[in-house]
């Protein structure tokens, strides 16, 4: 597993797939970027390249010299594998690091217990943390 810097059309590819709030889609980090906020993807990818999770990432400009970021109801991965999540958030970690003038940064995930069609579970997921 390997986190990387996505492509827009690479998130893209890979979101259009999953289940997601709106403000992990592309759509919506065009509009942040209209709005004067930076927008980055990134994800994890498998052996093979394969993109297996990914979040998109704000940046607001704070007091003209640091930046906050915000992974706003992301991001999105299978849960449920422990090796993409362990991969996701190290090299999330290493990746706000790198930037110095980034003051903080919120990260709320949507842990769902449940799906739904309509009214009726599709799945019971069970997450251990």
């Amino acid at each position: 597993m390997q986190f990387a810097v996505l492509s827009e059309n690479e998130y893209n590819d890979y979101m259009s797939a999953q289940r997601c709030f709106l403000s992990q889609t592309v759509s919506y980090g065009r509009v942040r970027q209209a709005e004067g906020y930076r927008v980055e993807y990134v994800g994890v990818r498998d052996n093979t390249g394969t993109v297996c999770g990914a979040g998109l990432i704000m940046y607001q400009p704070w007091k003209k010299l640091f930046t906050r970021a915000s992974l706003a109801y992301g991001p999105t991965l299978d849960w449920s594998r422990s090796e993409v999540v362990a991969a996701f958030f190290s090299g999330l970690n290493r990746h706000f690091a790198s930037q110095p003038r980034l003051l903080t940064a919120r990260i709320n995930p949507i842990l769902a217990r449940r799906w739904y069609t309509d009214i009726t579970p599709l799945e019971l997921s069970l997450i251990h943390i």
